[in-house]
């Protein structure tokens, strides 16, 4: 946890009875935008801070909160599976299937509006819900690097000097001359999705650049 997320969680705290004390005892696993819902884990149980408890901790491999959303990853014998949930702790739909993703999966969302989330391990699914119902795109396996999951606009590939969207929504995005040779590190969305936060990894350090997604062209570096 960084600073600002150390902040944000102490400030949820305050907002939310009876979470300080929780916090101080368990790891936060994730946390809304806004900071007033939390979920977290003591190694027994992922449960929402103060409150229910949502699953086995032993099961979860990934979590994330959306936006009146809590999405849990379980993997068992026969692969992966997503479990929703509202920030009541209260299941919303019965658990969905997403096959073998391989290991190494990670959970990235739209945390706010729109639920999308990108589901990546060494094979990937793109989730979106619709009406309470989801739309599972899978997306074959990775490559070098992780796919970016660009807010309601889908998924980005790296291919290349460039990093183009899947759905053809936006100009690809071209990767600086110096850095082509990086792998794509944490990726995120702001600025109410008008703007793309990259991270450049080398093994003499990393660069964070910044892309304009209304014109797709890079900003600042």
């Amino acid at each position: 946890m960084n600073a600002k997320e150390a902040t944000m969680t102490e400030q949820a705290c305050e907002q939310v009875p009876g979470t300080a004390s929780v916090v101080q005892r368990v790891g936060m696993v994730a946390m809304s935008a806004d900071g007033a819902c939390m979920v977290v884990s003591d190694g027994t149980a992922v449960r929402l801070a103060g409150g229910r408890a949502l699953m086995d901790a032993t099961a979860v491999i990934a979590t994330a909160v959306l936006e009146h959303a809590v999405w849990l990853v379980t993997r068992d014998a026969g692969g992966h599976t997503l479990h929703r949930f509202d920030h009541a702790g209260t299941p919303v739909a019965p658990p969905t299937a997403l096959g073998d993703l391989g290991a190494d999966v990670t959970l990235v969302v739209n945390r706010s509006g729109s639920r999308i989330a990108l589901i990546e391990g060494e094979r990937g699914v793109l989730v979106r819900e619709r009406e309470g119902e989801l739309v599972l795109e899978p997306l074959g396996e990775r490559q070098r690097d992780r796919r970016v999951l660009v807010g309601t606009r889908g998924v980005a590939e790296r291919r290349g000097p460039m990093l183009k969207l899947r759905s053809g929504a936006l100009p690809p995005l071209i990767v600086p001359d110096d850095l082509k040779g990086s792998a794509i590190g944490t990726a995120a969305v702001v600025l109410e999705g008008t703007t793309l936060l990259l991270e450049l990894v080398r093994p003499d350090g990393a660069t964070a650049i910044v892309y304009d997604l209304r014109r797709g062209e890079l900003r600042t570096r």
